[in-house]
């Protein structure tokens, strides 16, 4: 998909929510690569604490914005950026039950 590239001076992440394609030789393309791994080092925090005040902490630092206490995340949780990410209030049940080869799942998302 082409795009009409953006303003020279617009910022890599804002040609990127523009729906630019970066090309890997751009020179601001090492950008989107520093912010994948300060991601991933607040990540691997988040994915290693059972506390689910320091996951909801750490996931409003990866995304950018405020995490409502009603969201619960059970981790391990996999981003490569993060910032455009939005969550709402909601409810979200997982649970699964293994029975030897048998896998039984059941989720249930209310919003």
């Amino acid at each position: 998909m082409e795009t009409t590239p953006t303003s020279p001076s617009a910022d890599v992440f804002e040609r990127l929510r523009n729906g630019e394609t970066i090309a890997a030789e751009d020179p601001e393309a090492y950008k989107m690569c520093e912010a994948s791994f300060a991601t991933k080092k607040l990540l691997i925090q988040m994915n290693n604490t059972s506390d689910p005040n320091e996951v909801r902490n750490l996931l409003s630092q990866i995304t950018a914005s405020d995490i409502d206490q009603s969201v619960n995340v059970f981790t391990p949780l996999y981003i490569n950026y993060g910032k455009n990410t939005n969550l709402v209030k909601m409810f979200l049940s997982i649970s699964i039950v293994y029975f030897s080869t048998w896998v039984v799942s059941q989720s249930t998302m209310a919003y």
